[in-house]
């Protein structure tokens, strides 16, 4: 892992104190707020108080019960056009009535899962094409700092656990990611980050080798919670279970991949809970029930078709089904064809499928319903 040196501008002191000693009655106050315009100007009105006239408003987000309001807004007053091309817009961050700002940009503003912080990202010194922002540099907000500048920014957001931040930046034309205060990288390419969503726990996609237009060959690796999968031909799939407890993706190893024919030879492997699976000829639907009992995915080898459930392989069919599950998730079925004919899976038990058979569901109350084909 690369380590770099990057600028950290922190909030004047006086802006934390004015965060932290907020009037006594402020903690009480839960404000309503309308949004409105007045000749083609907008307006908002949080409590007793009104803010305008602007071109646009976002937001407002509030936090700590209330007593905190947070919206940005675009004054274009000054703003001209060339060609193209926008100059003169500014937008800025109103805080409790405190401005911030001005910015040539701002983007990705939202409140952390917790409630009880905002975030952002703005660009100074750049110019708008087609409501897109190039160049000058770019800054993010988070956890009450301004870290930057920065070539690019993307993909800011806050884990659901504990407020810990991430994002994707390009500085000195290679990628990073910075996770909780943490940096991995450089990188000639990297996703933006993505958490579980009840956890901390974290992947993001990453490549060493910049696109060769000849040869599109494109070497990746994936990152999981700071465990580092590759080098892989491709990577499809990676997903957290809903209840953010598990981990899947499906990858392919000695393959080739092309935009212009997609992935080519190899071997598929399957990491599903910490373990690896493989190599298969081909493997897809990596799938979760939505309780978090039941996980696995279909692959094929050999001209057959075959399923993982919770790590027990059943097959091989002639065509396999992905699961259904019942709304609770502790039920699952699903169908299959061998040459003996047509057949259900249902929790474990092996059943014919009628002859006028189309597919298979689960009503509201987990019972399973046996669908008649269309044709």
């Amino acid at each position: 892992m690369n380590t770099i040196v990057f600028k950290t501008k922190i909030i004047p002191v006086m802006f934390i104190l004015f965060l932290f000693c907020l009037p006594s009655y402020a903690l009480f106050y839960n404000p309503n707020y309308k949004i409105f315009k007045i000749n083609e100007l907008s307006y908002i009105r949080i409590g007793e108080t009104k803010f305008g006239g602007y071109k646009q408003i976002g937001g407002p987000i509030f936090l700590w019960n209330g007593s905190f309001y947070v919206f940005w807004y675009l004054d274009a007053h000054n703003a001209y056009r060339w060609g193209n091309v926008k100059y003169g817009q500014k937008y800025f961050v109103k805080v409790n009535g405190v401005n911030f700002g001005p910015y040539t940009y701002l983007s990705d503003f939202g409140i952390s899962p917790s409630g009880n912080k905002f975030y952002y990202t703005y660009n100074i010194g750049g110019y708008l094409i087609n409501k897109n922002c190039h160049g000058g540099k770019w800054f993010v907000f988070i956890d009450y700092q301004i870290l930057g500048p920065y070539e690019k920014v993307y993909g800011l957001k806050y884990s659901p656990q504990s407020d810990t931040p991430g994002f994707t930046f390009k500085l000195n034309n290679q990628y990073f990611i910075h996770i909780g205060g943490k940096l991995y990288g450089g990188y000639a390419f990297c996703s933006q980050p993505f958490f579980a969503e009840s956890s901390d726990d974290f992947w993001f996609f990453y490549s060493n080798y910049k696109w060769d237009e000849k040869k599109e060959i494109k070497p990746e690796y994936i990152c999981i919670n700071g465990k580092i999968i590759g080098p892989c031909a491709h990577i499809q799939s990676p997903v957290f279970s809903p209840n953010g407890k598990i981990f899947g993706m499906i990858y392919n190893i000695g393959g080739i991949y092309s935009a212009k024919y997609g992935l080519e030879g190899g071997k598929y492997y399957v990491y599903l809970k910490n373990k690896t699976y493989g190599g298969f000829t081909g493997a897809h639907n990596l799938f979760f029930s939505p309780s978090g009992k039941y996980n696995g995915f279909l692959f094929y080898e050999n001209g057959k078709n075959y399923l993982v459930l919770n790590g027990k392989i059943y097959g091989g069919y002639e065509w396999v089904w992905r699961p259904i599950f019942s709304p609770d998730g502790l039920k699952f079925a699903y169908s299959y064809r061998t040459e003996s004919g047509s057949f259900i899976n249902y929790n474990g038990k092996i059943m014919p499928a009628p002859a006028d058979f189309g597919n298979i569901e689960f009503d509201n109350k987990g019972n399973l319903i046996i669908n008649p084909s269309q044709c």
